[in-house]
C-alpha cells in the first residue's frame, strides 16, 4: 500500500457565482466527485508541470468559456422574467 499523504492544509478563494457554477458544470465532465477535487487535481496538474497538451487545453479552455456563458445567460433569463402578478397587460 503506497503511504498516505495526509491532507492537513486549507485553501480558501473566492470565486464569483459564474465561476463556481462553472466550476459545478465541469467537475463531472472530469471526472471529479465534487468541485473540491476537481480544483485539487487541476492545482496537481500546475505542481507537477503536466498541464495536459496544448490541444487538449484550449478544448478546456472553450468547454469552460461556453459553461461560464451558459451560466450567465441562465442568470440574465432569471433577471428578465418577471412574475406573472407584476406583468401589465398590452393594449
Amino acid at each position: 500500500m503506497p503511504p498516505v499523504d495526509p491532507k492537513c492544509k486549507i485553501l480558501t478563494l473566492r470565486l464569483s457565482v459564474t465561476e463556481y457554477q462553472a466550476l459545478k458544470a465541469l467537475h463531472h465532465a472530469h471526472g471529479a466527485r465534487n468541485v473540491s477535487e476537481f480544483a485539487r487535481s487541476a492545482i496537481q496538474r500546475v505542481i507537477s508541470g503536466n498541464p495536459g497538451d496544448s490541444v487538449h487545453a484550449q478544448l478546456m479552455d472553450l468547454y469552460t468559456r461556453i459553461a461560464l456563458l451558459e451560466s450567465r445567460v441562465d442568470v440574465l433569463t432569471h433577471g428578465l422574467q418577471a412574475p406573472a402578478e407584476c406583468a401589465t397587460p398590452l393594449l
